[in-house]
């Protein structure tokens, strides 16, 4: 039975889940083993930024309780970047305004999931991510021997994406519901 480790992408998964189906609570151990079909779940790693609680204290107290649950899901590692104010000027009125840009997130899940092929702690490796930046990383992975697949919605995925995963999992209502949160 082929061992499988899933890496989600959790920005961009909940992006997902909001602008595809109105609802976020899932419950990640279910998800994970959903995710795995005929193989064997070994573990999920979780890549996500906190909030700046100055920012909001309610999305960051919610943020809190969320990434909380995630550290009581057995088998299944929270992996936490940081977010860093950027000055932007809009292109047409010429204002400046702030963002906030994820880092270490991307790269940290690229560095496990190529760390992960190369001592061989999988057989399969499945991305949950609609992001095409992680097209490279894909093809690396395919280089060193294992199997990627690439689970997201039908909207907001990169078509590189699909181009180099050996499978697409679509991310339905009905691929989903026996993954929520009772």
């Amino acid at each position: 039975m082929e061992r499988v480790m899933v890496f989600v992408d959790g920005s961009n998964f909940y992006h997902g889940l909001r602008a595809n189906l109105d609802r976020t609570d899932v419950d990640f151990f279910k998800f994970s083993v959903n995710l795995c079909a005929e193989g064997r779940w070994v573990h999920t790693h979780y890549y996500n930024s906190p909030r700046r609680r100055a920012e909001d204290e309610g999305k960051y107290r919610d943020q809190q309780r969320f990434f909380n649950y995630l550290r009581t899901v057995k088998g299944l590692t929270l992996h936490l970047g940081r977010l860093e104010p950027r000055t932007r000027t809009c292109a047409s009125c010429g204002a400046n305004y702030v963002v906030n840009v994820e880092k270490d997130v991307d790269v940290n899940l690229a560095v496990d999931m190529l760390a992960g092929a190369f001592d061989d702690q999988y057989d399969v490796c499945v991305l949950v991510s609609g992001d095409g930046d992680f097209a490279n990383l894909l093809a690396a992975v395919k280089r060193l021997g294992k199997q990627v697949k690439v689970a997201y919605f039908g909207t907001g995925r990169a078509r590189a994406l699909t181009r180099e995963a050996d499978e697409f999992i679509h991310l339905t209502e009905e691929f989903l519901k026996s993954c929520w949160k009772s």
